[in-house]
């Protein structure tokens, strides 16, 4: 059982969102798709999101109904356990539809 906080695996996750924001400012989607790095780091930190919200407590959950954590988790699930997509072909815009709502390039 890991000895990590709330407090902890939400700064983790404010960190993750925060590097995600900063690292596509002014990147429009043809460039996010051409830079492999840029689109690896961005599903890399989706997935810490992901990971430090399923480890988030019951208790804290109740307490903030209002996030989805259950789609937080399920996307960290879907980047884990079904990635061939999110990384090449058709899919591979799922990253940045998932993140553009949230910076303004």
């Amino acid at each position: 059982m890991s000895e990590r906080t709330d407090k902890a695996r939400l700064i983790d996750m404010l960190t993750a969102a925060e590097r995600i924001v900063a690292g596509l400012q002014g990147v429009d989607e043809e460039a996010f798709l051409v830079d492999m790095d840029k689109r690896d780091s961005t599903v890399l930190r989706l997935q810490i999101i992901g990971e430090a919200a399923y480890h988030i407590t019951d208790g804290l959950k109740s307490q903030y109904p209002e996030v989805e954590w259950f789609k937080i988790q399920g996307l960290r699930h879907k980047i884990v356990h079904d990635s061939t997509p999110w990384m090449i072909g058709p899919s591979i815009t799922s990253p940045w539809t998932t993140c553009h709502p949230w910076w303004s390039s």
